[in-house]
């Protein structure tokens, strides 16, 4: 699992970038969304510096900020456990701890289109960027 002062680290160099995207499983433990939100498997929610939020924390348990939605403020409280993903929009760069992440979001099969008796390793694929790792255009893996 990915720990908290890594995603911490990860999300506070994304935001001092621009706005940055969590990507959350709002049924986590902990999480504190408006009701209607309380079920989704991958919530999505921007931040941004330049937003001026009344409450905007960012602490070792979490982040805690007062969003809008629908022009209808909440207190949301997400801690690090619930978070398996950071999107820079300023970057594109992606951030994904995939042993967090919801099982419901994981693939489960092959692709349908790829015929595993001509699959080969792609000679394009970039090498790996360190040990725990993999970069594949903008997205990383973080292990």
């Amino acid at each position: 699992m990915g720990t908290a002062s890594e995603k911490r680290a990860a999300f506070e160099k994304l935001l001092e970038a621009g706005k940055t995207m969590v990507h959350l499983d709002a049924r986590r433990w902990g999480v504190d969304v408006p009701k209607r939100l309380r079920t989704e498997v991958h919530l999505r929610l921007d931040f941004s510096l330049r937003f001026h939020l009344d409450v905007f924390e960012v602490t070792d348990r979490g982040i805690t900020a007062s969003l809008s939605f629908s022009g209808t403020n909440h207190l949301c409280k997400i801690p690090w456990t619930a978070i398996f993903g950071l999107f820079s929009h300023a970057t594109r760069e992606f951030l994904l701890w995939p042993e967090d992440a919801p099982t419901e979001l994981l693939p489960t099969g092959r692709d349908p289109e790829v015929d595993e008796a001509e699959a080969a390793p792609r000679a394009e694929e970039e090498p790996e960027v360190g040990p725990a790792v993999r970069k594949v255009g903008h997205l990383r893996v973080i292990k």
